[in-house]
């Protein structure tokens, strides 16, 4: 299902991406029906017919927004979440919101990005048997791994790699 139409909210993304695809490190793309704005691979909105919706703001700033423009929860396959449509009428409306977006970009960007730890693992009895691959340390497959080397020392070998930068 579609949830953004291009004609009709044609000026509004017009001028929300010149000013928001400005900011370092934001790109754009449609999913899900909508019209996504990232920073890297973090969602700071998205835009819908009639309305934005920002990605994770306090309670205290969706309040805020609440009392300013109203809106009503964001319903996607019949089902409603903790996200709120702002509605977006015109540009006048787009300038009130603006702050709030400028305040999810700027969370988003001053977090560090996650450093992952790999494992490089070997599973097998014998040399022709055995399948070797990369896997993160933080992920189920290193845990089995990790458990299987615990347990039957021969079968797994485990060898920890630095943090990718």
């Amino acid at each position: 299902m579609k949830y953004f139409d291009e004609l009709k909210m044609a000026d509004i993304q017009k001028a929300f991406d010149s000013e928001v695809l400005e900011w370092k490190g934001v790109t754009s793309k449609p999913m899900m029906g909508c019209q996504c704005y990232f920073h890297g691979r973090k969602f700071i909105c998205f835009l819908v017919t009639d309305g934005i919706v920002l990605m994770k703001l306090s309670d205290k700033d969706q309040d805020a927004l609440k009392t300013r423009l109203g809106g009503k929860p964001f319903e996607m396959a019949g089902q409603t979440g903790r996200l709120w449509v702002t509605p977006l009428k015109a540009l006048k409306d787009l300038k009130q919101v603006m702050p709030f977006v400028k305040k999810r970009y700027e969370e988003i960007a001053s977090t560090k990005p996650k450093t992952h730890r790999l494992l490089r693992v070997a599973i097998g009895r014998t040399r022709k048997k055995t399948r070797t691959g990369w896997v993160y340390a933080s992920g189920r497959l290193a845990r089995f791994c990790l458990n299987l080397f615990r347990t039957h020392q021969r079968l797994v070998h485990v060898t920890m790699v630095n943090p990718i930068p």
